[in-house]
């Protein structure tokens, strides 16, 4: 899995850096050397900085602190149980990211520009139409949850399908 993410991540920036190439004549070493440090923009900055900082160790311990926290107050097998149920909610969640993301950069746009009337007819427009496309699966995913992990890790991790079906509804 890692291996093939990986492969098709080196696809798409070598497609990133041939579009760049054929479209506006930029090669790539070219774009290397506009990087430049620049102390003025560098001081104001700064404090953006720590913040990034601050909020990456934030969203780590949120979302790692749970399974240090199962593990130490329940044990190995909790957690493994906790591990399963979670793993496909994060999947879900993870689809549901990849579909949704381009639409944040044209409503930043939109809000950008203070077209509100945009904005609105596309936020309209994206709930309408992708509503079926993630109720459907989320209902299905809900109702054969059962089978679904039984097959995928055994009766073992029964506790599993309520931490799944609890993480679908929140």
């Amino acid at each position: 899995y890692f291996l093939f993410f990986q492969i098709i991540n080196i696809c798409v920036l070598y497609l990133q850096f041939y579009i760049i190439n054929k479209n506006y004549n930029i090669k790539f070493f070219s774009l290397l050397f506009t990087i430049k440090f620049d102390k003025k923009i560098y001081k104001k900055i700064k404090p953006l900085a720590f913040s990034s900082l601050f909020l990456t160790f934030s969203f780590i311990l949120y979302y790692e602190l749970d399974s240090i926290a199962i593990n130490k107050l329940f044990g190995p097998t909790s957690l493994a149980t906790y591990a399963v149920g979670f793993a496909l909610m994060n999947f879900f969640r993870s689809f549901i990211g990849i579909f949704y993301s381009p639409f944040g950069v044209r409503f930043n746009h939109y809000l950008g520009e203070g077209n509100n009337e945009k904005f609105n007819k596309l936020y309209s427009d994206l709930v309408k139409y992708s509503l079926p496309l993630f109720l459907i699966p989320v209902f299905t995913l809900y109702t054969f949850a059962e089978p679904i992990i039984f097959s995928w890790v055994g009766v073992s991790y029964i506790d599993s399908i309520l931490i799944f079906k609890l993480s679908l509804n929140g």
